[in-house]
């Protein structure tokens, strides 16, 4: 969708466009991506990588608009991060880069968010501030698209679910009744026993 990739096959449509017909900067303003890892060893302040989710707006002359401004500081801010905003990338813990990243994507104004395992490198308090913040986000109407393996971060946080098995969909729905269909077993050979809470369980031993 991000365009990253070309379609091995079929047509993928962003809007009501083919996504072949699209330049990158018009891909840009429709899809903000979030790797799982990004390079953090170059010396960039906070203020300036965010800076970078702004050039698919930018005029010919590439100059930031006083409203570009303001998107960054607004990203950054919305991240929890103000105070962070002339510290470098090396000097911040995983977590406060991961949403350096996040306030990038966002200062986009892209309509679709693209994340990929966004909390595979977070610690626990620090995946569920990620998760709190997500969900804020798309109470207030940003559409957001992750892959997650964990099942119960999928239960919790995502109203519907798709599930892949060798790169094929094998369900569509509310995710609950996805963790919950029969489709579950045949991706990952568990069920889910149900009481109290959920319970991932392999086959074979059901």
């Amino acid at each position: 969708m991000a365009g990253i990739l070309p379609a091995t096959e079929g047509e993928v449509e962003l809007g009501s466009r083919r996504l072949d017909e699209l330049g990158r900067s018009a891909i840009a303003r429709q899809c903000a991506y979030l790797p799982q890892q990004t390079a953090t060893r170059f010396e960039m302040r906070v203020e300036d990588v965010v800076t970078l989710g702004r050039y698919p707006h930018l005029n010919a002359w590439g100059n930031l608009s006083r409203d570009d401004h303001a998107r960054v500081a607004w990203a950054i801010e919305r991240v929890g991060l103000t105070s962070f905003r002339h510290r470098t990338l090396p000097t911040l813990s995983g977590g406060e880069r991961q949403r350096v990243f996040l306030a990038r994507a966002l200062a986009q104004e892209a309509p679709i968010l693209l994340l990929d395992e966004p909390t595979s490198s977070l610690d626990i308090g620090r995946q569920l501030e990620l998760m709190a913040l997500l969900a804020e986000l798309h109470a207030e109407g940003q559409t957001i698209l992750a892959a997650v393996h964990d099942l119960q971060t999928a239960l919790t946080y995502f109203p519907r679910a798709v599930l892949l098995h060798e790169g094929r969909l094998i369900d569509d729905g509310p995710t609950e009744d996805v963790v919950l269909g029969p489709a579950l077993e045949t991706a990952f050979s568990v069920r889910v026993h149900t009481g109290p809470g959920f319970r991932f369980l392999p086959s074979d031993s059901l």
